[in-house]
């Protein structure tokens, strides 16, 4: 008797753990499948310290994620770099301010960041930097979007991403650490199930592979899917597009699982 209640009471409690570890899982899963894509548009020409100009252009979906370009209208070439990034709430003030990260050609260096709010006309100020300068922004004139421009933010699914690894990357360099980044390998498996490996090293290393955590694999839903890795209680999502992916943490950066400062946060394009 005694033994069939410990076992009746593990049971119990291994239920009740599950449940709060599947919630977000269940609620993830049960949206819906092919959700309606809608887009904000913007484009501004502006400049650099009010000196370098420069046109910037991307688009917004519902989960505040961005893709577009900037183009130095100076430069020689007049070359568009891919912008990334997503719109953050300011939880003191309550404005959005938009975070993009440039990422230059197919090897994806990340060559600068721009941080900015808009103004009750739609103008944007902040601040541009990289690792060894930093500008003001200026988004001083609201222009018409460009003709055959945007796209970047078309979603993926079990139908196009097709069943061979894809790898993803982007690196910058550190003058003391040197070359930093991140690189992954995602995988179509039978049943719409994701097979992953992730390694950041940004400021130091996080690393997961869902071969090492009980070969679990994770269910895609439309272009995204949840990851919780059992090891260490942490939690990410992951967005597929066409030419990159987008991953955020849903948990706290957990220090016992990778290094300190260190998480599955940001950009990593198609090689």
């Amino acid at each position: 008797m005694k033994k069939t209640l410990h076992i009746a009471v593990i049971a119990a409690l291994m239920i009740v753990s599950a449940g709060f570890e599947n919630k977000a899982f269940s609620q993830f899963l049960h949206q819906k499948k092919e959700a309606p894509i809608h887009l904000v548009k913007y484009s501004w020409t502006g400049s650099l310290d009010s000196v370098t100009p420069i046109s910037v252009w991307f688009e917004r979906n519902d989960d505040n994620i961005l893709a577009g370009e900037i183009v130095y209208t100076a430069s020689q070439t007049k070359s568009p770099v891919r912008i990334l990034g997503q719109v953050v709430v300011d939880q003191n003030t309550g404005y959005e301010e938009f975070r993009l990260s440039e990422f230059l050609g197919r090897k994806a260096e990340k060559t600068g960041t721009m941080y900015f709010i808009l103004d009750s006309l739609g103008k944007g100020k902040g601040v541009w930097r990289n690792i060894d300068t930093s500008h003001a922004l200026l988004l001083d004139q609201v222009v018409s979007f460009p003709a055959g421009k945007g796209g970047l933010l078309q979603p993926e699914n079990h139908t196009t991403i097709g069943t061979k690894p894809i790898y993803y990357s982007y690196y910058y360099y550190h003058p003391y650490k040197g070359t930093l980044g991140g690189e992954a390998t995602l995988e179509l498996m039978e049943h719409r199930y994701i097979k992953f490996k992730i390694i950041i090293r940004d400021p130091n290393i996080a690393e997961g592979d869902d071969e090492l955590d009980y070969h679990r694999h994770a269910p895609l839903v439309g272009n995204k899917f949840i990851y919780h890795m059992r090891g260490c209680d942490y939690m990410f999502e992951c967005h597929i597009f066409h030419d990159f992916i987008f991953l955020k943490s849903l948990t706290d950066r957990p220090s016992d699982c990778f290094g300190v400062g260190s998480s599955f946060d940001g950009f990593l394009i198609r090689r």
